[in-house]
């Protein structure tokens, strides 16, 4: 209901600023819209954690941070620079004209052109924000939700699932099914949200300098 919501919002706003597609958008209004998204499911988490849990993110969803978690940059950036591409692989072999790198980066490239000056910073924002967002709500809350009522790797799979088709960008779901499973691993292996926010982060970070470049 919460993300629901946070699209309408989104899509109002977008709207107002006079464009059809979010895509068209200039990058304040893109993050405005984003941010907006954003509040919509951390407002819902609070009330989710009041309502039914103990009342903090921590004990409820995990979110709890060690400095060894800082190692996960290191596997985002593994992740975007040698476990992607090798699995697109051969679906570039076989599908060239869909698969080729530009057309997989191609979201990447048309948020990173956008950015310029001072906007680069927007950017950063949305590529940085997402995950300390987007882990809380997918492994914290989804994935801990599950895991209490399935089997581990149920929920991992499951939540995976729903972190792939909710992006809505087909092309990228190879990439972001195992993106999600590794994700899901780190946070069920560690019971925290450190690392798989700092692996969410590196992998984000490296996304954005390799169209950047």
């Amino acid at each position: 209901v919460a993300w629901i919501a946070g699209q309408m919002l989104a899509t109002a706003i977008v709207a107002a600023g006079g464009y059809d597609q979010t895509s068209d958008a200039p990058l304040p209004l893109v993050l405005a819209s984003t941010v907006t998204v954003w509040l919509c499911l951390l407002s819902a988490m609070t009330y989710t954690s009041r309502r039914f849990g103990r009342g903090r993110f921590d004990a409820d969803y995990g979110l709890q941070v060690r400095r060894v978690d800082l190692l996960g940059v290191g596997i985002g950036l593994l992740c975007q620079l040698v476990v992607i591409p090798t699995l697109y692989l051969p679906f570039e072999a076989i599908w060239p004209d869909t698969f080729g790198e530009e057309q997989v980066q191609q979201n990447a490239s048309d948020l990173a052109s956008k950015a310029s000056g001072p906007s680069t910073f927007l950017l950063n924002m949305v590529g940085i924000g997402a995950p300390i967002v987007e882990e809380p709500v997918y492994r914290g809350l989804i994935q801990r939700a599950l895991a209490s009522r399935l089997r581990t790797p149920v929920a991992v799979a499951v939540t995976a699932a729903l972190f792939t088709l909710i992006h809505f960008r087909p092309i990228e779901y190879p990439g972001l099914a195992v993106f999600a499973v590794v994700l899901g691993v780190a946070a069920a292996a560690t019971k925290r949200l450190g690392l798989p926010i700092a692996i969410h982060i590196g992998f984000n970070a490296t996304g954005l300098l390799m169209v950047m470049r």
